[in-house]
């Protein structure tokens, strides 16, 4: 609507800020009902966090609810050419605020 003049720059800022708030807010609901459904005690963050199992397939809704309520933010970062092995400064990840 912006591209062919039917809203102006303010009305668009608006609406991508409705947007993020709404993102933010079913983000939210969707990690309650993930760990809801996994049942994800939340008691011991870094205890979660550190016994996470990546490799077994069966636990992948476990971790993924887990990363979903404790992580506010994971990035991949750039890994240079000719790197096919993953390192943990691959990867930047901001926590929620507890």
């Amino acid at each position: 609507m912006f591209a062919v003049g039917d809203i102006d720059a303010s009305a668009l800022r608006t609406g991508i800020g409705r947007c993020d708030a709404d993102l933010t807010e079913i983000r939210a609901e969707l990690a309650d009902l993930a760990s809801q459904r996994v049942r994800v005690d939340l008691g011991d963050i870094e205890y979660l966090w550190e016994e996470l199992d990546y490799e077994d397939p069966d636990r992948i809704d476990y971790v993924r609810t887990v990363v979903m309520r404790v992580c506010e933010r994971v990035e991949s970062m750039p890994r240079g050419r000719g790197v096919r092995s993953f390192k943990g400064e691959h990867c930047r990840i901001t926590f929620r605020n507890p």
